[in-house]
């Protein structure tokens, strides 16, 4: 994943080849040094704008996946996961004995309790 010191690091490079080239055009009198120097303030205040969004962006992007895979990996959502895998056998499971459920929620049994003294 791209980090922010790795953005900030790009803007660099690029900030330092637009100054060149602006160098480069006051340089041979295309452009008068109070336009160079209005132009290097714009092209800074635009690489900082854009690398003020992408620090955001990045940061929604992290929290937004944080909470997905949160979801995604819910013991809800995995067994909804392998119940859509065709090549999972399906086994069927009783987990409770209604037999006994029933044999001790009867009110007409006796309920021995058993203590050691």
């Amino acid at each position: 994943m791209i980090t922010l010191d790795q953005v900030k690091s790009v803007s660099h490079v690029v900030i330092g080849y637009a100054m060149g080239a602006v160098t480069a055009a006051m340089a041979v009198h295309v452009i008068s040094s109070d336009q160079g120097n209005s132009l290097s303030n714009a092209i800074s205040q635009i690489a900082s704008g854009i690398t003020s969004v992408v620090g955001g962006v990045m940061t929604i992007v992290a929290i937004g996946s944080a909470i997905w895979a949160g979801y995604r990996a819910s013991p809800t959502q995995q067994m909804k996961a392998v119940e859509a895998m065709p090549e999972v056998d399906k086994i069927a499971v009783n987990p409770v004995n209604t037999t006994m459920v029933k044999a001790i929620n009867d009110t007409s049994r006796p309920k021995v309790v058993s203590a050691k003294g």
